[in-house]
């Protein structure tokens, strides 16, 4: 019977953890931004006189793509996870118009 090679540790194996542990730190920092964002389109509704109902509708959608978009882009590094995490951060940064200078 032929023994079966055992993966060692090398250069670029070495290279290939650290590209997926900036991958992973990326995508959170991402969804950590989408949250700070989401949480001041709250306050900057609450304190601008909007509606809520506007705001309260489309909030969760964008938190619900971001999140999924972390877990997926974090745990594999597929390409589907970050298009999700990045329309759940344009969902997110969609919620303050003011701040582009646009007022509504």
């Amino acid at each position: 019977m032929a023994q079966q090679a055992k993966a060692r540790p090398g250069p670029a194996g070495t290279a290939s953890v650290a590209r997926h542990r900036r991958a992973a730190w990326l995508a959170w920092a991402l969804l950590s931004l989408s949250v700070v964002l989401l949480a001041a389109g709250l306050a900057l509704a609450f304190t601008g006189g909007e509606t809520w109902s506007a705001k309260i509708a489309t909030m969760p959608v964008a938190l619900a793509f971001a999140v999924v978009g972390a877990l997926v882009a974090a745990r594999t590094g597929n390409r589907l996870g970050w298009l999700f995490l990045a329309a759940g951060t344009i969902g997110s940064r969609s919620e303050q118009p003011g701040w582009a200078g646009c007022s509504s």
